[in-house]
Order: structure tokens, then C-alpha cells, then sequence
């Protein structure tokens, strides 16, 4: 299976494609290779055709009725029993990948065969959207099928409770024993013609914008009321993902510039992630325009992350969320606190303590902002890896309302979102973050691991003096000037993830050889 898709990666433009892409398919439908179903930080993923086949699929959508099934389940989304599930239903949305719309009709089969409604979504469909949605339309959960920014090659599953959020350890654990024992005696339940009533078109996009407008987490009225062509260039790049089409209904009859707003299931041969060498497209358009104001937005294939530039700097949501976080609370007097994960900068740690409000700082993963969320303690909530939502809205992140909030902080302030940010640091400080990842043999983490956790406060790395330590997801040293290195095993991976965040920009390189020299 890999050989077909070197093949594809080596020319995504070849002829040849569609020919590979029918016999991945074949591959995919008749595949009986199991595997370990496991769910990550945002769900489970895995190659098309290798990992993610047909068969597979069934058997995780299976082991997710059999979850909802528990009275863990019941519990935590306050449903009374199995038969509010079944009535209640479940959404399905997918992204614009490969098989997306197979997978979709073979999870809502799996679902109908076990007696609960399925709703699949008329068009690709973005990961906030159905998180929304769930909520709104009184879903049981939602069924997403996508890896989020994976490349081309990969597909996944996303499971989001009735509350919509992530799904959190509790329930996922459950999913992945639930799998183990399905993929040992294939008790998938059998769908036959007297189940399709069960199974339903739904349109949630208007669901989504409605809510918007209703909920007023974003002034969407006064964006409307003061867009100007002439004062602002405003473009959207949707990476040919599931977000095309989304802020041009949510804005019109404002004429959107957008990119790339075409669904691709190769993604024009590009690894679909909100990264800096993927911002080249969105920067090109953003040179031929000359408004007093610019803002170009770059979304992920299922619309949760976002990266913005302003035609002056590119800035990732380590410094997008301090600016909202202060905005909301300062402009619109949004009550409460910051909850971030721990591996993003600590910019807004400083403001927050300013304005004397609180901080929850997290694991890595947007499910551990659920509790604050929930309890309506936070403005807003955002981790480095370009996810935030506001406080109101979605449990779950979303680059769309991310979006949203920097075309209203741009349009109110007349100021790029650079201006914004470098107010903050002339008050705050300036603070540099940067992430790596590196290999590691996986019989080298222990060895890893005990060694990190014998260094104590006032220990030295390097001629830094250690002042706090975080042990929340891997190892946090916060050093005496507030420059920090964190360093995470992946869970996942024969990796480590490298954090580090210098108050210099050219101390970067030394606290990124400091957390480096620990593994090697």
C-alpha cells in the first residue's frame, strides 16, 4: 500500500493518479488486516488502505456504540439510556479526502444496523461546524471522518460526545477496548434494507451560522457594518479542506477573497497544515493588494486550526491567542480567565497575572480545556498547535471563529494584528517560542524521563537557574528570566517534542541545543 502512495506523493499531477487511487480503493474495501485502534489527542488516524480500511472503520464506529452503551457514557452527557441515543442520533460530517463519502455511508450503515438514526452532512463538513451542530440540533454525538492536517494519505475518526466536545480519556479508553474485542470476534452488527430509514441527509452548515449570529461570541454585525474592499484585504485560504465556502455564507454579501476553496482529495499535493511553508500561496495573493489593513487566514482540511499573517508578520496562534485573550477581556469585557497548554507561550501567563486573572494550564490536547469551558470559567481557551475557542461557543477549537474574532480585532482597532501584538510586548515583554520534534529509540524514554525528573528548583541547565517546574505532560523548566524549555515524549511516535521559549530572539538556538543535549 505504501508503494501506491509513494507513488501518488512523487507526482500528485501524473495520469497515473487515478488508476493508483482505484486499486487503494480495492485495497481499502476488501481489506481484513487489523490493527490497534487507537485514539489520540483528536482521534484516530491511520493510511487509507493500510491502518484505515473499510473493515476497520466498522469495527471503530462499533466500538462507539458499544461505548455510548456504558453507563460511563450515560453519565457524562446526561442521557437517560441507550434508547435517547438511538432516537436522538448521531451526525456524521467528513472532510474532502479520499473514500470520504464511502466511509461516511459505512459508518452510518454501522449505525442503523445497531438501531440509531444517522445523520450524514450534505457537503464536507468542518469539525467545529458538527461540534455545534451536536449541540444545537440535540445530536447524541457526531461521527467526523478526518485526521485533521494529515497528509493526503491518512484518514481518521473523530468521536465528539452530545456536549460536543472532544472526547476525553474516559470515553476513548472505553472505544479502545471496546475495539480490541470486536477486532477479536468480529461482532460488527449486520445492516440490511430494512435499516436505511434509519439513515437521513442533514444540512448543518446553516445550523453553524445561525448559531453565530445567535450566540454574538464574535460582533459579526459590526464586521459586517464596517468591511470596506477599500480599507481591508481579507483572504481565506481553505487548503481545498472542508472550510470552503464556510466565511463567505457567514459574511455575505461581503465579497470574500478565498484560495484554494475547491475540494481536492490530494490536497494539490501539499501536506494540508497551517505552517509557515504553506502560508507562500496566501503571502503571493496578499502582495498584489495595497489596503490600508491586510489579514490572510489559513485553515486546516477539517477547519480547526488557523494561522494568520497580516502582510507585515505571520503569527501562529502562540501570539493570536494572547491578542485575543487580551482583546475579549479589555474591549469586550468578556469575563474570566486563560486556560492554554502547557507547551504554549507563556505571553499570556504575563497578561493574565496584569489584569489579575486566573490560568489553567493544561496537558497537551484541547479535551483538557472541557472542565473550564463547561464551567464558564475562561475567555477564551487556545494551545500552540493553532486551536482556540471562545468562551459561549464550541467545546471544541475552531479555526473559523478564530478567523471571525481577527477580522473584528483588526477592523475595531484599524490596526494590523503585528501592531496589536507588538503593543502587548512594548508593555510585556518579548517572548520567542519555537517547536522541534526529534527521534528517539522507544527503549530510551524511560531513560529519558528518569532523568529529567531528577533535576529540582534551583538546579542549573546550562548556566540557566531552574524556578519552576511543570510536570503536567512531560517537563516544563520555567528558568528566572521566563525563558523555559519543555521537553514531551510523543505517546504516539518514536519521538520527543521539543518546546522552548526564549525572551531573546537569538537564545532560541541555545535553549533548543540545552533541551536536545538530554536525549542525545
Amino acid at each position: 500500500m505504501s508503494n501506491l502512495w509513494n507513488k501518488i506523493q512523487e507526482n500528485p499531477f501524473s495520469e497515473e493518479v487515478p488508476e493508483l487511487l482505484k486499486d487503494i480503493k480495492q485495497a481499502t474495501f476488501s481489506s481484513t488486516k487489523p490493527t490497534n485502534i487507537k485514539f489520540g489527542t483528536s482521534g484516530w488516524r491511520g493510511i487509507i488502505g493500510d491502518v484505515f480500511t473499510l473493515q476497520n472503520l466498522k469495527i471503530a464506529v462499533q466500538a462507539i456504540v458499544e461505548m455510548m452503551k456504558t453507563f460511563t457514557y450515560l453519565q457524562e452527557t446526561k442521557l437517560y439510556d441507550f434508547q435517547q441515543v438511538k432516537t436522538k442520533g448521531i451526525l456524521i460530517g467528513r472532510d474532502t479526502r479520499f473514500l470520504g463519502q464511502d466511509f461516511s455511508q459505512a459508518a452510518a450503515e454501522v449505525l442503523a444496523a445497531n438501531g440509531i438514526k444517522a445523520y450524514i452532512t450534505d457537503r464536507p463538513a468542518t469539525t467545529p461546524d458538527l461540534s455545534l451542530t451536536v449541540v444545537k440540533g440535540g445530536f447524541a454525538g457526531s461521527i467526523n471522518i478526518t485526521p485533521s492536517h494529515n497528509p493526503f494519505e491518512y484518514s481518521g475518526i473523530k468521536f465528539n460526545p452530545a456536549d460536543g466536545g472532544t472526547a476525553d480519556p474516559l470515553l476513548t479508553n472505553i472505544i479502545e477496548e471496546k475495539a480490541k474485542e470486536i477486532m477479536t470476534n468480529n461482532q460488527i452488527a449486520t445492516f440490511s434494507k430494512e435499516h436505511s430509514t434509519l439513515i437521513n441527509s442533514y444540512s448543518s452548515l446553516p445550523v453553524y451560522v445561525n448559531t453565530l449570529f445567535e450566540s454574538k461570541v464574535v460582533d459579526l454585525d459590526f464586521i459586517k457594518s464596517n468591511f470596506d474592499n477599500d480599507l481591508i484585504t481579507f483572504i481565506v485560504d481553505n487548503v481545498h479542506g472542508a472550510s470552503y465556502g464556510y466565511i463567505e455564507e457567514i459574511l455575505k454579501p461581503i465579497n470574500i477573497l478565498s484560495l484554494r476553496n475547491t475540494p481536492d482529495v490530494l490536497f494539490a499535493g501539499t501536506k494540508p497544515e497551517p505552517s509557515p511553508i504553506n502560508l507562500k500561496p496566501l503571502f503571493k495573493e496578499m502582495e498584489k493588494h495595497h489596503t490600508p489593513l491586510k489579514l490572510g487566514v489559513i485553515l486546516d482540511p477539517d477547519g480547526d486550526r488557523v494561522r494568520f499573517m497580516d502582510g507585515i508578520e505571520d503569527l501562529d496562534m502562540n501570539y493570536f491567542g494572547a491578542i485575543a485573550f487580551h482583546y475579549l477581556v479589555t474591549n469586550r469585557k468578556i469575563t474570566g480567565g486563560i486556560a492554554k497548554s502547557v507547551a504554549t507561550s507563556n505571553l499570556v501567563n504575563i497578561i493574565a497575572k496584569d489584569l489579575g486573572l486566573p490560568i489553567f494550564e493544561t496537558a497537551v490536547g484541547f479535551k483538557n480545556f472541557r472542565k473550564h469551558l463547561k464551567e464558564g470559567l475562561v475567555a477564551c481557551a487556545f494551545e500552540e498547535s493553532d486551536g482556540i475557542t471562545l468562551k459561549n461557543h464550541t467545546l471544541e477549537k475552531d479555526g473559523l471563529i478564530g478567523t471571525l474574532l481577527a477580522l473584528e480585532i483588526t477592523l475595531r482597532t484599524k490596526k494590523p494584528l503585528s501592531a496589536y501584538l507588538k503593543m502587548l510586548q512594548d508593555k510585556y515583554g518579548y517572548f520567542y517560542p519555537e517547536r522541534f520534534s526529534t527521534p528517539i529509540d522507544e527503549s530510551k524514554k524511560e531513560e529519558l524521563a528518569t532523568k529529567l525528573n531528577s533535576y529540582k528548583i534551583g538546579d542549573k541547565i546550562g548556566s540557566l537557574n531552574i524556578k519552576e517546574i511543570i510536570t503536567v505532560d512531560g517537563f516544563k523548566f520555567i528558568f528566572e528570566d521566563q525563558s523555559w524549555l519543555m521537553i514531551r515524549p510523543s505517546g504516539t511516535e518514536p519521538k520527543v517534542r521539543i518546546y522552548v521559549e526564549s525572551r531573546k530572539k537569538e537564545d532560541s538556538q541555545t535553549l533548543f541545543q540545552l533541551a536536545k543535549s538530554f536525549i542525545s
